[in-house]
């Protein structure tokens, strides 16, 4: 039948468009949860006055691969703030 030939043609000449136009989807998307991260008024720090901001799309792709919280026993976030105490190179003693 002539719909089928038609129909079999049309898939062949337009396989390439797909995966194009679904990767502009993705980036599309990606934008738009950029904007929403950028938007969202619970990620706000009132210690530093500040809000999310999202500079690339990649950040939205890898927001959701957390794979360890480090904690203390009581279970509540510790910051990870490292600070210079001080260092001995050779007979120099820098710091405390």
């Amino acid at each position: 039948p002539l719909w089928l030939a038609m129909f079999c043609q049309y898939i062949i000449l337009y396989k390439n468009i797909l995966p194009i136009l679904l990767y502009g989807i993705q980036e599309g998307l990606a934008q738009m949860q950029a904007l929403y991260i950028n938007w969202d008024l619970n990620m706000y720090s009132s210690e530093e006055d500040r809000r999310a901001k999202c500079n690339s799309t990649s950040l939205v792709q890898e927001i959701g691969q957390i794979d360890w919280i480090f904690s203390d026993k009581t279970g509540t976030l510790t910051r990870n703030e490292m600070r210079f105490v001080g260092c001995s190179v050779g007979t120099a003693s820098f710091g405390r």
